[in-house]
């Protein structure tokens, strides 16, 4: 097994290069970096193709050049094995799929497509590639290569958020499976939003704040049913985080660096592939750490 991550040729920033770094370090496995350059549609065979191969080739070198510096600025990374794997293809997603199976990756970790700082946007090539992953999927921050550089350590801790529904409970089991992979502690966490985007304006504030109470209460009951031997949870803490809306709730939970926020996917179309929900959409765009969209 091993941790997959994508580096474009000609394209800047290192942040899901060390998050991926991060959780190899973690997880005492290696990183497969796969660098893909994207051929051109209309590029055919003679003195234009040959000029294209040889300008990746030159590319491909500058890139691995490129990921050991930035590797070598992370904690604990000294003795990470580094492996890379270049291609040419039409579609970086396709690429990128297709190494999973080829390294045996056991995680894939993307970066966050520009947009705000210190938050995740999601590009159509990262929506693609999450939405067919057999893999959890770690999307890094934007800025997150300064956040990592700057940890004193390599560690991991990771947050479930749970929504108190049977068909979230796969996310406190994989959550606790990737924990027990990285050495990592776990957590639980709910997410409440008050106000017209979780309720209709029709509600006064009492009313909201009741509903609100009720949701967080039918919530905690069900973490506390899954506390039994043999349960899901069992010495695993939980935190209740409330906000006006998805930016105040996420962020007034206590983060800190090498956390990262998992969230729960459906099966779509019959596969058990990635598809994150409405909610799950919104923690992911609004949370301050690296998230990881796991496969239900």
């Amino acid at each position: 097994m091993s941790i997959l991550v994508g580096f474009k040729v000609g394209a800047p920033g290192s942040d899901a290069l060390l998050l991926a770094g991060q959780l190899a370090v973690a997880a005492g496995l290696p990183i497969d970096v796969m660098t893909v350059a994207v051929r051109p549609r209309n590029l055919v065979p003679g003195r234009a193709s040959d000029a294209f191969g040889e300008f990746t080739r030159r590319r491909f070198a500058e890139a691995e050049s490129q990921v050991r510096a930035d590797l070598a600025t992370l904690p604990g990374s000294a003795d990470l094995e580094v492996r890379f794997a270049h291609r040419i293809s039409r579609s970086t997603g396709l690429a990128l799929i297709d190494g999973i199976a080829e390294v045996g990756a056991s995680m894939l970790v993307l970066a966050s497509a520009p947009g705000r700082e210190g938050r995740i946007s999601i590009g159509p090539v990262a929506n693609r590639i999450i939405h067919s992953s057999p893999v959890p999927v770690a999307i890094a921050p934007l800025g997150w290569a300064a956040v990592a550089a700057a940890s004193p350590t390599a560690r991991v801790a990771l947050t479930a958020a749970f929504d108190g529904s049977a068909e979230n409970e796969h996310v406190l089991r994989e959550t606790q499976a990737l924990g027990r992979s990285f050495d990592a502690q776990v957590r639980v966490a709910t997410f409440a939003v008050r106000g017209a985007i979780m309720y209709p304006p029709e509600l006064g504030a009492s009313d909201v704040e009741e509903a609100l109470a009720e949701w967080v209460d039918q919530t905690q009951r069900a973490v506390n049913g899954l506390r039994h031997p043999g349960g899901v949870l069992v010495d695993v803490p939980n935190v209740i985080s409330a906000g006006d809306d998805w930016d105040a709730a996420l962020s007034s939970l206590d983060w800190v660096p090498g956390d990262l926020l998992c969230v729960g996917t459906t099966p779509h179309g019959g596969l058990a592939r990635v598809f994150i929900g409405k909610r799950g959409t919104r923690i992911l765009t609004h949370s301050p750490v690296p998230v990881v969209a796991l496969p239900a």
